[in-house]
């Protein structure tokens, strides 16, 4: 055997022993890299379920504003309604002793649009409407001008 022969055939051993020290290296940083991977998937996950919990937990919150607040308006309309009747009551009862006007409960003139104006106030305050918006409903379509309590009281529940 020549002296170049071995000098190739040492170094073909050399080759095959890098090449598959490279496949090693190869197969190491991906396993490397698929662990790494599977790590940042596991963590992704987490926080998707921690996600999903914490929108679980606020919509059963808004789910829970919404009921109160659906029972806050119920007693309002209830309370609306009674005053509404309480005062036409009265109405009668002062038209049949021959008087004109009723005292309300605040000793102001009341009747029983009122209780009407109250009630369609606080629905439009519920909506969200603007007090301007609400103030000109009740003098355009109700003829209710002493709105201005009326509307402090109901603004000022409603936040």
């Amino acid at each position: 055997m020549s002296a170049t022969f071995a000098t190739y055939l040492v170094a073909n051993v050399e080759l095959t022993r890098l090449t598959a020290g490279i496949g090693r290296l190869r197969s190491a940083a991906m396993e490397a890299e698929i662990e790494r991977l599977t790590e940042a998937a596991a963590r992704l996950e987490r926080e998707a379920a921690a996600l999903r919990e914490d929108v679980a937990a606020l919509a059963e919150a808004q789910l829970a504003r919404a009921a109160a607040e659906r029972e806050r308006a119920a007693a309002e309309r209830e309370r609306a309604e009674a005053e509404r009747a309480s005062a036409s009551a009265a109405a009668d009862a002062k038209a049949a002793a021959g008087g004109d006007e009723v005292a309300g409960v605040d000793g102001d003139a009341a009747g029983p649009d009122d209780a009407e104006a109250r009630l369609v106030a606080y629905s439009m305050v519920l909506d969200g409407r603007p007090r301007d918006e609400v103030a000109a409903h009740l003098e355009s379509e109700l003829g209710f001008a002493a709105h201005g309590p009326l509307l402090d009281e109901l603004y000022a529940e409603a936040g």
